[in-house]
C-alpha cells in the first residue's frame, strides 16, 4: 500500500503536533511561545507539501 504525497503530509503534520503538544490535558498545561513558533512553523510545512490542485 502507498500513500500519496498529501496522505504523508497530513500523517507528519498530526505526529509533530501531537509530538510538540503531548502535556495539553495535563495540569498546568499553558503553552510556551516556542511551541506557538513551532506549531507555525509545521503549519507552513504542512501547507508547503501539499499537492493543490491546479
Amino acid at each position: 500500500m502507498s500513500y500519496t504525497k498529501n496522505e504523508i503530509a497530513l500523517e507528519t503534520f498530526i505526529s509533530n503536533t501531537n509530538n510538540q503538544f503531548y502535556y495539553i490535558g495535563e495540569e498546568d498545561d499553558k503553552v510556551a511561545p516556542i511551541d506557538v513558533k513551532k506549531f507555525t512553523e509545521y503549519c507552513v510545512a504542512f501547507i508547503d507539501s501539499l499537492e493543490i490542485e491546479r
